[in-house]
Formats: C-alpha cells, structure tokens, sequence
C-alpha cells in the first residue's frame, strides 16, 4: 500500500498517541495504566485565562490549547489529564473544557472520542463563540463511561490528540 508524504506523519502521530497513553503496571499482575495527557498549572498561553490547568497538542503555531475549568483540587493530585465520565461533577458542575485556536479553520469543534482499555467510542460537535482573543469553543466534555480514551480534537483540516482517563467520582489518587 503507497501512503503520500502527508499521511505518514498522521500515522505515526496516531500510533505514538495511542501508545504513550499505556503504560505497565506491577509486572505481577499484567494491569495497564493510563497516562493522560500532561496538564499544564503555569500561566498558560491565553492572557485572560493564565489561571486555568491547561492542555496542549498539536504542531507548533496550529495547536488546540483546552482550558479545564472543571479541575478543582481533587483533580490536581497529579500531573495528568483526569475527567469524570457523564459530563458531569461530583457534587454538581460540568466537565467544561474551553478549547482555543489561533485562526481556527472553521466556526465548528468537533471532538472524537476512542476508548483504548475496551470498547467504547462518542463524537460531540461544538459551536463557536465570540472571547476576548478570537472565536473560542466551550464543550462539555461527555465522556460515557470510565477508562482510557483517545480525544481526537478536530477543527477543518488541524487535530490534536489528547489521551485522558475517565474516573469514578469517589476516586481520588
């Protein structure tokens, strides 16, 4: 089978992302970890929201940036990407992630979402809105259930991959 030039670099992006989001765990009991991508705490890239945990992906100068404004403290204990499943938090909230593009390609977000530890797989399509900075996307973010899932953030022709695990809501290490 030929592949183009431009497809190769997806490929391999696509197998390094659904790779790096495994890890082993103790070698006697066989069981995998998951390994989110890693949330940022410094001051991010958007002036106005430098006080968010932020996550990043993409190539240089066209990556996709998502603010977690649903990441209180019981979600800090590490440096890896967590959400509740259902779109919802324990004790009430959302699981609001505001996705921003520097010169999005078009008005609509779509996020593709792929369980990694079972079967499993969503698509939720976001509409723009209007931030201080340019057209910005707010989701919910609906994961349906608990594991490793791939999120595929698509806008026009430019994706970023972000791997994060589901968690139960009583969870928390």
């Amino acid at each position: 089978m030929r592949r183009s030039a431009s497809t190769i670099p997806v490929l391999a992006l696509v197998l390094f992302a659904s790779t790096a989001a495994w890890s082993e765990g103790p070698a006697d009991t066989g069981a995998r970890t998951c390994i989110g991508a890693r949330v940022h705490y410094e001051a991010g890239p958007d002036r106005d929201l430098r006080r968010l945990p932020w996550v990043s992906a993409g190539r240089r100068g066209r990556e996709v940036v998502g603010y977690l404004f649903y990441y209180g403290e019981e979600l800090r204990s590490g440096p890896r990407l967590r959400i509740y499943p259902g779109g919802e938090l324990p004790g009430g909230g959302s699981t609001k992630i505001l996705w921003v593009l520097r010169q999005p390609d078009s008005s609509t977000l779509t996020i593709l979402g792929h369980r990694l530890d079972g079967a499993g797989a969503f698509r939720q399509e976001e509409r723009s809105a209007r931030g201080p900075s340019g057209l910005v996307f707010p989701s919910i973010v609906d994961v349906p259930g608990t594991g490793c899932w791939l999120l595929t953030v698509r806008n026009g022709r430019r994706s970023a991959r972000f791997a994060v695990e589901a968690i139960q809501a009583d969870r928390t290490d």
